[in-house]
């Protein structure tokens, strides 16, 4: 097929780009050249793009630029004159007077070539169609001859049925929809109670005043070092001899697995997702504060162990291994938020598109539950970027 204009600028891009090779003859017009530079970009070097792009305006009469994307070409060249009558020609004084006729038009015979083609076209004529409109129109409004009792009677019986099914449809129709719906409020109220009741769980141990620390991941229990003097005296309860409360511990327990990883002063999300605490609640907030006040940790921001809380912490035996690590980390999160930070993990040092991510999850990068997963992510320190997702360092030490 070919499209042909003098008008490039009014062409759909849809059109443009189904062209495999194009003409351009002279283009004086910005708005007109532009299309046929996006083309060029497209589908020849930057070299031939510049010597048709810097020519279009100022091509001679019938000379033009033959380009083709699959074929690699782009040549300049001059198109013979038209031998057939040319009605563009610019006239002359002497040039004689062309007489032009057409030939006449067989309709009968042009009836029997297109068939049943004019009859569907004069049947579906507008004009035609008003006017049987109209006349259907006054001659139902003409009073029924011989119209009887009973044929009114059917008539009212008639309308009675088609009412009493199309209301019994439509209530039919109702009940699938309420049931369908039924089942999706269930769902949400049975997702929604399994969540209140893990936070529920999660409270109470965080609440419980236990005397045994709980490690975390990977720690276990080793001789503790020698307290490091510091200018606060500790309490009783942070004397080092295994007193602290159980969410305290775990705490110190976590900045001093995150020393052994090699990080000296972890953020507030990186204790709190190896102590399996939110650092967003209420209570993470009067656990660092009672931390402070025995002289246990240092920061405000970034968390520090103090003299007395290095002895107090649980050292973990041996830092875990690049995939250890990135294990115990997928084992502490929600399994959606699993499904998206596996895939960002294998890219890594490379970040992943939303669209990429999302692909290789399995979830859509354009619902509301996608950007939701990604600020929790964000939010546990385990992913950065807001343009393409990389896996942060600290996973990959």
């Amino acid at each position: 097929m070919m499209v042909l204009t003098q008008r490039t600028q009014a062409l759909h891009n849809a059109v443009l780009g189904s062209c495999d090779t194009m003409i351009a003859h002279r283009l004086t017009a910005p708005a007109d050249q532009e299309p046929v530079k996006k083309w060029l970009k497209a589908n020849v070097d930057k070299t031939t793009f510049e010597s048709v792009s810097t020519t279009l305006s100022s091509l001679k009469t019938g000379s033009g630029w033959i380009c083709s994307g699959e074929a690699q070409v782009a040549e300049l060249r001059q198109f013979p004159k038209i031998s057939t009558y040319d009605n563009s020609a610019t006239p002359t004084g002497d040039m004689a007077d062309q007489q032009v006729k057409t030939a006449a038009v067989d309709r009968d015979r042009l009836r029997a070539i297109i068939g049943d083609a004019v009859k569907q076209v004069e049947s579906e004529d507008p004009a035609r169609l008003r006017a049987e409109i109209a006349r259907l129109t006054a001659e139902l409004a003409k009073p029924s001859r011989g119209a009887t009792a009973e044929s009114a009677a059917a008539t009212a019986e008639a309308d009675r049925r088609g009412y009493e099914r199309g209301f019994w449809d439509a209530a039919s129709q109702a009940k699938v929809a309420y049931e369908t719906l039924k089942e999706q409020v269930r769902g949400t109220v049975r997702v929604l109670a399994d969540s209140l009741e893990k936070n529920i769980a999660s409270e109470k141990l965080e609440l419980t005043q236990s005397g045994s620390p709980v490690a975390p991941p990977s720690a276990s229990p080793s001789p503790r070092p020698t307290a490091v003097p510091t200018g606060r005296a500790p309490t009783r309860a942070a004397s080092g001899d295994g007193s602290l409360p159980g969410p305290q511990q775990r705490i110190v327990d976590a900045i001093m697995w995150w020393n052994v990883m090699g990080v000296p002063a972890p953020s507030h999300a990186q204790v709190g997702f190896i102590a399996g605490f939110s650092h967003k609640s209420g209570t993470w907030a009067t656990y660092l504060s009672r931390l402070r006040s025995s002289g246990m940790i240092e920061g405000r921001g970034d968390l520090v162990l103090t003299g007395a809380g290095i002895a107090a912490a649980n050292r973990p035996g041996a830092p875990p291994s690049g995939v250890e690590l990135r294990t115990t980390v997928l084992g502490r999160i929600d399994a959606p938020l699993a499904k998206i930070l596996t895939p960002i993990m294998k890219a890594y040092p490379r970040g992943l598109s939303h669209a990429e991510a999302g692909e290789k999850s399995g979830y859509s990068a354009a619902s509301g539950t996608w950007a939701t997963y990604l600020s929790r992510l964000r939010s546990l320190d385990l992913i950065e970027g807001r343009g393409d997702l990389k896996a942060q360092g600290w996973l990959f030490p």
